[in-house]
C-alpha cells in the first residue's frame, strides 16, 4: 500500500526524513499559477528529492476548480512541460472534477465534462515522457454507473497498455463510505489486473482506507493531517481531537503537525490490526506501506 502526505509550507527539507513513510504529493497547480510560499515549498521538496521514496504530482484539477480558474483545464501542454522539468515518480492526466458548480460554469451536461476529461487523457496517453514515471489516469463521474462507463472506455482506448500506468478515482473524497466502496469495487473488477495500482484521492479516514484497501485500492493521499493542524487541533489516536487554545509559535505548530502525522499513522495501524485480528505496530505499518 502507498500513502502520500500532502504537506504545507511549515515543513522544511530537514523535516522530510521524519515522515513515517517518505512519500509526498504536490499539485502542479501551485507550481504553475501561484506566486506564494507554496511555490517555494514545492521547489524546496524538489531540491531534496533524495529524502523521498516517491514524489507524486497531480494535475491540480481540484485547486483549479476550487479557485474557479477554468482556463487551467485547457493547459495540457503546460502541464507536460512542468512534468518534464520536475520528473515526478508518478503524475496524473488533467481531469475535470464533476462538482455541481463546475458543471454550472461550463453550462453543459455531465457528459460534456466527462468528454473533456477523456479528451485531455487521450493527449496524456499519447504523451511520451523523457523520464521514467507512472502515468495515472483519473476517473471522474457523478454516479457509480459513470465511473463504470469511463473505466470501460479507458480500457477500450488503450490507456493501460504496457507498464507504468495506473488509475485514480477522483471527485469522491466527500462521498459516503458505501458509494466510495462500490466505485472502487467496480473499477477494480474492470481494470484491476491492467494497472500497477488504483489510487483514491482525498481519503484520510483510517477506517475508510482499510475498507478501500480490502476492495482493491492500493494508494491514497489526503489533506486531513494538514486540515487538523490548520484548524488548531490535536488529532488523538482514538480518533477524537482537542483544540489548541493558547497562542502558538511556528515551532509549536510544527510539533503539533508531526503529532497529528504520528497519530494518523497510529490510527491506521490500529485499523489494520483490527481487520487482520493480529497485532500491527507503528513500525510494522511503516514497513508495510513502505514496500
Amino acid at each position: 500500500m502507498k500513502f502520500f502526505y500532502i504537506l504545507d509550507a511549515s515543513i522544511e527539507t530537514r523535516d522530510l526524513i521524519y515522515l513515517p513513510v517518505p512519500r509526498v504529493l504536490i499539485t502542479a497547480y501551485d507550481m504553475l499559477h501561484q506566486k506564494s510560499a507554496l511555490v517555494k515549498f514545492c521547489k524546496m521538496i524538489l531540491f531534496r528529492r533524495d529524502y523521498l521514496k516517491e514524489l507524486f504530482m497531480d494535475s491540480g484539477a481540484y485547486p483549479a476548480a476550487k479557485r474557479q480558474d477554468w482556463g487551467h483545464f485547457d493547459k495540457v501542454d503546460a502541464l507536460f512541460d512542468l512534468y518534464e522539468k520536475v520528473k515526478p515518480d508518478i503524475c496524473t492526466g488533467l481531469d475535470v472534477p464533476m462538482y455541481p458548480f463546475v458543471l454550472k460554469h461550463f453550462k453543459g451536461t455531465e457528459q460534456d465534462l466527462l468528454d473533456k476529461t477523456f479528451n485531455n487523457l487521450i493527449r496524456f496517453r499519447d504523451w511520451k515522457p523523457s523520464f521514467s514515471t507512472v502515468k495515472v489516469f483519473p476517473l471522474q463521474g457523478a454516479t457509480v454507473d459513470q465511473y463504470i462507463m469511463m473505466a470501460k472506455k479507458y480500457v477500450k482506448n488503450g490507456f493501460f497498455q504496457g507498464k507504468g500506468t495506473a488509475a485514480a478515482i477522483g471527485g469522491k473524497a466527500t462521498a459516503t463510505p458505501e458509494e466510495q466502496l462500490e466505485i472502487v469495487k467496480q473499477v477494480v473488477s474492470i481494470i484491476g489486473d491492467q494497472v500497477e495500482f488504483i489510487h483514491c484521492f482525498g481519503i484520510g479516514n483510517p477506517q475508510r482506507i482499510v475498507n478501500l484497501y480490502k476492495a482493491g485500492a492500493r494508494s491514497f493521499d489526503a489533506t486531513t493531517v494538514i486540515l487538523m493542524t490548520a484548524f488548531g487541533l490535536y488529532w488523538l489516536k482514538d480518533g477524537t481531537y482537542q483544540k489548541h487554545i493558547i497562542q502558538e509559535s511556528p515551532l509549536a505548530r510544527k510539533v503539533r503537525l508531526y503529532f497529528n502525522m504520528a497519530s494518523f499513522w497510529g490510527q491506521l495501524a490500529d485499523q489494520f490490526a483490527k481487520d487482520q485480528k493480529t497485532p500491527l505496530t507503528y513500525g510494522e505499518l511503516t514497513k508495510k506501506v513502505g514496500d
